[in-house]
């Protein structure tokens, strides 16, 4: 059973909520007033709510894929003089990926969920690569991914489109993810000085926005004002290099620079890696 879920916006059933409310509010609210009443408040607010603000912390699985791969390469100019040798490489990637993590906790303010949230997926990936032999390579690729629907217990909604953020009361919904598409550019040079090869890719990637229906109807929550905010898109960078000591070892480096986001965390991700091939 959800706590505070039976709230709803008419007087009598606010007399029971733990939040106090009031009919009429005045129309300007000092900058003390706002800091005594609500913002120095935050602590007690949360614990009256059952709200965790404590930082999250947690080790999971995220996500379990399984996928079918295509490609064929075609030796484009072979045998012909004074014409540039290289093989077009198209590809094609099918599949699906199921999430045994734990599902985020609306509850902890922090959380994140592990994978997709519980949210079973099933997409596919295609494009063309040209691989200039003995230079570099360049490719393009698209793909897109559709998220199946799942139902959430005691889920945070808010029950007035001014709310962000914290929402004191819990319900039971059904979500649909949006969609995702995903579109990228990449270009690689092996051994192009000396020992030393890179590798660049540019992605973009645009999440649709969810799809947030309540499983038993109650006018107190707007479910859409949250599902106005899930849609979300990132511009990223990935930048690799890799050196080359040996026949069997090789140095590794990767970074994952952000150029834009909307609705996303700006991260920024570096990677060390040693490969030994035996």
């Amino acid at each position: 059973m959800c706590q505070f879920d039976t709230c709803t916006v008419d007087d009598t059933s606010l007399m029971d909520c733990p939040v106090p409310f009031t009919c009429c509010w005045e129309p300007e609210f000092s900058i003390e007033q706002v800091n005594n009443l609500l913002m120095d408040q935050l602590d007690c607010i949360a614990q009256e709510i059952d709200l965790c603000l404590d930082d999250f912390q947690r080790a999971s699985i995220d996500e379990i894929r399984l996928l079918l791969y295509w490609r064929h390469a075609f030796n484009v100019n072979h045998g012909r003089d004074n014409w540039p040798q290289f093989f077009a490489i198209p590809f094609f990637e099918a599949g699906g990926s199921f999430s045994p993590g734990r599902e985020r906790d609306t509850n902890e303010f922090y959380g994140l969920p592990f994978g997709n949230n519980g949210h079973t997926a099933a997409g596919f990936t295609m494009g063309l690569d040209l691989d200039f032999v003995e230079t570099i390579a360049v490719g393009g690729e698209f793909g897109y991914t559709h998220f199946f629907g799942k139902d959430f217990e005691c889920f945070r909604l808010p029950n007035d489109k001014l709310q962000n953020n914290i929402f004191p009361f819990r319900t039971n919904v059904h979500v649909d993810p949006g969609h995702n598409f995903y579109y990228a550019g990449k270009m690689a040079a092996r051994n192009f000085l000396g020992r030393l090869s890179m590798f660049f890719q540019y992605v973009t990637l645009q999440h649709f926005e969810d799809c947030i229906t309540l499983q038993q109807c109650d006018t107190a929550f707007v479910p859409h004002v949250l599902a106005d905010k899930t849609g979300f898109k990132v511009k990223l960078a990935n930048i690799g290099f890799t050196y080359d000591f040996s026949p069997n070892l090789t140095f590794g480096f990767l970074w994952q620079a952000p150029f834009s986001q909307r609705n996303a965390y700006r991260s920024t991700t570096v990677m060390f890696g040693v490969t030994g091939y035996f």
